[in-house]
């Protein structure tokens, strides 16, 4: 037996499984309880991981069925689990215990074709969301090819046009392509108390340096890490910006100013990526900077 035909053989055996183990829970409450007794007696039959997977699923189906007016979907290779509604909005759910095997480009095929609308859910071994995670990103109108992925520019301190601080910072919200890094800014704040990340390294050096120095004349060597302060910040100011933006956000940039020649002084301005969501399914959508020019 070849191994294609042997992992056929398991995906036909896990969509049967599926099959009776759904088809028994919809046979009222006693049918809940016999599902889930039929799902432990076919334990052998299962790898490992189709049987957490399967279980997740029953469990998410149970708990989360009136509420997002769930579907259980057929196995056609569309990397759905169940079909629902959220905010009367229809959705397609992937049930999901690690997210991290899950790739963007796999949901693309039908999100561009029919526009097609998938949320991640991650759950625990028992159904219960971890997380929802939205992967509905636009395409590029300019190239249609990359995605628009929700990103927050900190920007420097506002001043007016006698060069006087506003003492405020704005931020913007924009989607970003992957491919050809067209951008469209979707949303702008201003803010008295949220800086961008430059002005908060250089803060946190000024409060530090006198330490610093002082554990110098000790003969000792201060390490001022601005990744920590980057983190940190990012860590604080997340839900201010998720609340405020009403999105979840992928990337936090900052806006840099790199010299090319230093003969001259030319330079550009650029979009330097700080901090980016831990999430591999956006590897290959969110760069590690972006030239592009944001007022």
């Amino acid at each position: 037996m070849t191994l294609q035909t042997d992992n056929m053989n398991q995906i036909e055996e896990f969509n049967r499984i599926r099959r009776i183990v759904f088809s028994t829970f919809h046979k009222g409450e006693q049918g809940q309880i016999d599902a889930f007794s039929y799902l432990e007696g076919y334990r052998k039959k299962l790898d490992p991981r189709s049987y957490v997977g399967l279980k997740a699923e029953l469990g998410f189906y149970q708990k989360y069925r009136k509420e997002f007016s769930l579907s259980v979907s057929a196995d056609v290779e569309d990397h759905t689990d169940f079909s629902g509604l959220m905010a009367k909005e229809a959705f397609r759910f992937d049930v999901k215990t690690n997210a991290d095997y899950k790739k963007l480009k796999d949901y693309e095929p039908l999100q561009k074709d029919i526009e097609a609308k998938y949320k991640i859910a991650v759950v625990n071994h028992s159904g219960d969301i971890d997380e929802l995670i939205d992967i509905n990103f636009p395409f590029c109108p300019e190239c249609e090819k990359g995605r628009l992925i929700d990103t927050v520019v900190l920007l420097p301190e506002n001043y007016n046009d006698k060069g006087e601080s506003r003492w405020t910072n704005d931020q913007t919200l924009i989607g970003v392509c992957n491919n050809c890094q067209y951008f469209e800014e979707q949303n702008r704040i201003s803010t008295h108390f949220l800086f961008d990340f430059n002005t908060e390294i250089n803060n946190a050096l000024e409060n530090e340096i006198d330490e610093m120095e002082y554990m110098q004349s000790l003969g000792q060597n201060p390490v001022f890490d601005a990744y920590k302060i980057i983190q940190s910040h990012s860590n604080n100011v997340l839900p201010y910006l998720h609340k405020q933006f009403d999105k979840s956000i992928m990337a936090v940039c900052d806006k840099s100013y790199i010299i090319t020649d230093p003969r001259d002084g030319d330079g550009y301005n650029c979009l330097k990526v700080q901090w980016r969501r831990d999430l591999k399914l956006l590897d290959d959508y969110i760069l590690d900077e972006y030239d592009i020019d944001i007022d």
